[in-house]
């Protein structure tokens, strides 16, 4: 049971920031939660094919985990992030 589905949840205290959002190599996922925990990253191309998942322990306050995408294709991509009941989600571009 998802409890929320946006790019950043106010009330639920997460949120999810990516940097730059004109990727060449290497992405950095954001993440501010409030409590300790497991969460799951999953990106997804533009016809939303799963091309990577992350899981990774975070602590409370911001998280931040480094991806290398230098191997994708240049294109819009999704990051979809679920901590506990709560996903949200972001975009970014890959250019070369």
């Amino acid at each position: 049971f998802l409890k929320e589905w946006s790019s950043s949840s106010s009330a639920s205290g997460i949120t999810l920031q990516i940097t730059p959002n004109l990727v060449i190599s290497d992405l950095n996922l954001e993440l501010t939660v409030p409590t300790d925990g497991i969460t799951n990253f999953i990106i997804t191309d533009a016809l939303g094919r799963q091309i990577i998942t992350i899981s990774e322990d975070v602590t409370a306050g911001k998280n931040t985990c480094h991806q290398d995408v230098s191997k994708l294709a240049p294109g819009l991509y999704r990051v979809i992030n679920r901590t506990g009941t709560v996903v949200t989600y972001n975009s970014f571009v890959i250019s070369r």
